[in-house]
């Protein structure tokens, strides 16, 4: 099975709040934090700061490591490593919509971000990215 290094970035505005975003080409996808895949020549922080802004277009600061998990993605018979970064910013907009512009997976994808409350980010996050709240 591969191993493939993952980065994943909660964004809280206050503790109650993270971060989250729909694929409007796909409406039937769950909400998601950010992430992506760590490239061989860059760091965990380096990585997550990079997805941060291709997915939403914010330049951030502090990322702080929480803890390393492991995922398995059965469909592509991969083990995520998943690094799980907590940054906060009290003063993003309640919502907004950004198309990437960089990356291999998500170049011209459009994303609607917004919050959510924790308790129902537990509930709706793909891919058991509600675990980490």
């Amino acid at each position: 099975m591969e191993v493939v290094k993952k980065v994943l970035a909660y964004i809280y505005r206050n503790p109650e709040e993270v971060l989250v975003f729909n694929h409007l080409l796909y409406p039937e996808v769950s909400p998601q934090v950010i992430c992506g895949t760590v490239e061989e020549s860059e760091g965990l922080e380096e990585a997550v700061l990079r997805e941060i802004f291709e997915e939403s277009g914010l330049r951030l600061k502090n990322p702080a490591l929480l803890k390393t998990a492991s995922y398995i993605r059965k469909d592509l018979n991969q083990l995520h490593e998943r690094n799980i970064f907590e940054l906060f910013d009290v003063n993003l907009p309640d919502k907004w919509k950004h198309v990437v512009s960089s990356g291999e997976e998500d170049q011209g994808m459009e994303f609607e971000f917004y919050w959510l409350s924790t308790n129902e980010a537990k509930l709706k996050l793909v891919g058991e990215m509600g675990l980490y709240l």
